[in-house]
Order: structure tokens, then sequence, then C-alpha cells
């Protein structure tokens, strides 16, 4: 069996065992890492494109959120109008009309609110 060409220097004394060593361990090294530029262009690319999605995500939920909160605040603010400018209207105010149909006509019938 013939032996590899770093054991047939390492006997002729061109290399020694430390030298050896370290070469193996940078073919190890160069092995494990990964192969071609495109993988790691790849890579950056899609967590660019991953932040950029996430980003668009975000500002689509913080605009929903204004304008959620726009139309509560406009909501409340209609409360508050229709608030300050009740109408006592004294016992009547207890008093609803129901209204149902009657031939061709619609008839009022007074309802109690209780």
């Amino acid at each position: 069996m013939s032996k590899s060409l770093q054991d047939q220097l390492l006997a002729l004394g061109v290399a020694d065992k430390k030298k050896a060593k370290q070469a193996k361990h940078q073919q190890r090294v160069k092995s494990k890492e990964p192969k071609g530029p495109g993988i790691q262009e790849s890579l950056l690319e899609s967590q660019q494109k991953a932040r950029e999605d996430k980003k668009a995500r975000d500002q689509a939920l913080a605009a929903e959120r204004e304008v959620k909160r726009l139309s509560a605040e406009k909501l409340a603010q209609v409360r508050d109008m229709v608030k300050s400018s009740l109408i006592d209207r004294g016992p009547e105010a207890a008093r609803v009309d129901f209204r149902f149909p009657y031939g061709k006509k619609i008839r009022p019938f007074p309802v109690g609110a209780d």
C-alpha cells in the first residue's frame, strides 16, 4: 500500500508534524465553509426581504390602528354632542310608539317604556 504524499514528505523530512497538522486543520475548515458566493448573497437577500416585509406589515397595522382610533374618537365626540344637546320631554319621554301596518296605512300604538 502506498503512503500519502503527506506521509512521504514527513518521512523525507521536508515537512514537520506541526505543519501537517495545520494543513489538515485548514482543509477541514475550508470544507465546512459554504460553497460559492451565491449562498451567502441569497441569505443576505432573504434577510433583507424579510426585514422589508416586516416593516411593510408593521406600517399597515399602524395605519389600521390609527383608523380605528380616529373612528372611536369621532364616535365619542358624537356621543358627547348627543348627551349635551339632549332635551328632556317630561312624562312623554317614557312613552314609545310602536308602529304597525294596518291595511294600507301605518298606525302608531303607544307602549310604555317598562
